[in-house]
């Protein structure tokens, strides 16, 4: 029979048994073995990749040798694949021709048959092992590259050399990998750092584009108009959005404390694009359930914020109006006329008067 074009693998199968004396224990395979020594059997542990290839009769045996569809590898008891391992079924034929023809002999098609089945089968599992590999791709330019890699040596790694013409081995990046780590960590710190100073004084919110005057859910802050020059309310959630949502409730109703008309100013800014921020002057607070609105007059702004970006929310507020100081004292009396004498301007006024 002829052999069609098939790949020499099945599998993986992922275990199932909890002491490797129960669970599942037959595996199909489900290409043509003329051998039974001709397949392999390889356990792999899940977590760490490591691989053990069985051996024929003290850890499985086969049936279905012969047939086009396959047939199955059953595991003898104690050896079936656990939970954390899969089992994976390949065919490896010997590198060799034992078919011996004699001169002039006669010559069974099957023995022919057979023959030619095996070498296309060396084929094929030759051809789902370069499957697997590592290559270059087909549009690749090697006029002037080696492909061949050096004879590995402890502690060092292939790397394509300098002048672009070859592999070579160069020192494991062992120390840069670890300085790399500790510097990345020492970042994550500083940036954990960076983010309490910036909440210690300036709350994280969420934007949102809704514009109605309503409480506007947790750790949001929305306008009232979508062009931000034409804001004049403000919604703030109680709960800020930093960590655990703190509740400022009692910070956001003190900005209108101020006797002053103008009780302070917010800036708002986005701290990634520190360019997109808008500036308001605040000039009353109503307090509701969960949520503050803030009324405000536009002052400065610039970009704009999108739905969810994260902002920060400073508060500056205007010093109290002083009280009216008390009256000057009166300003002297102007010397008085002679008697009988009339100022020149007292006699235009009379006569003006008079008509």
């Amino acid at each position: 029979m002829t052999i069609a074009t098939d790949t020499a693998r099945t599998g993986p199968y992922t275990g199932n048994s909890t002491t490797g004396s129960d669970g599942t224990s037959v595996f199909a395979y489900t290409f043509k073995a003329i051998d039974e020594a001709h397949l392999v059997v390889t356990v792999t542990t899940t977590a760490s990749g490591v691989q053990v290839v069985k051996t024929l009769t003290t850890h499985f045996t086969v049936s279905g040798v012969g047939d086009e569809g396959g047939g199955n590898v059953t595991m003898v008891s104690g050896q079936h694949p656990l939970a954390t391992e899969t089992i994976t079924i390949s065919r490896d034929v010997t590198k060799s021709q034992p078919t011996d023809l004699v001169n002039r002999g006669a010559v069974q098609p099957e023995t022919l048959e057979t023959a030619l089945d095996r070498g296309v089968q060396m084929v094929q599992d030759l051809d789902e092992i370069v499957d697997r590999s590592v290559r270059f791709a087909v549009s690749a330019n090697l006029t002037s590259f080696s492909p061949d890699v050096p004879a590995p040596v402890a502690s060092k790694v292939i790397a394509i050399n300098a002048a672009n013409t070859g592999f070579e081995l160069v020192a494991e990046p062992s120390a840069s990998v670890t300085a790399a780590a500790a510097s990345a960590s020492a970042a994550a710190i500083s940036a954990t750092a960076a983010e309490g100073e910036a909440t210690s004084t300036a709350p994280k919110y969420t934007f949102s584009t809704t514009t109605s005057m309503a409480d506007p859910g947790t750790g949001l802050l929305r306008y009232n108009h979508g062009t931000v020059a034409s804001v004049t309310a403000i919604a703030v959630d109680d709960l800020t959005a930093d960590t655990g949502n703190p509740d400022v409730e009692a910070w956001l109703k003190t900005f209108d404390d101020s006797t002053s008309t103008i009780k302070g100013w917010i800036r708002l800014v986005e701290p990634g694009t520190p360019a997109n921020y808008a500036i308001f002057n605040v000039t009353a607070v109503a307090d509701n359930s969960g949520w503050v609105q803030l009324t405000v007059v536009h002052v400065d702004s610039n970009g704009t914020f999108g739905d969810t970006d994260s902002i920060r929310l400073f508060f500056s507020r205007t010093g109290d109006k002083g009280t009216t100081g008390d009256t000057g004292p009166t300003g002297s009396t102007g010397a008085a006329g002679a008697d009988g004498e009339v100022s020149e301007a007292t006699s235009v006024a009379l006569a003006i008067a008079l008509g």
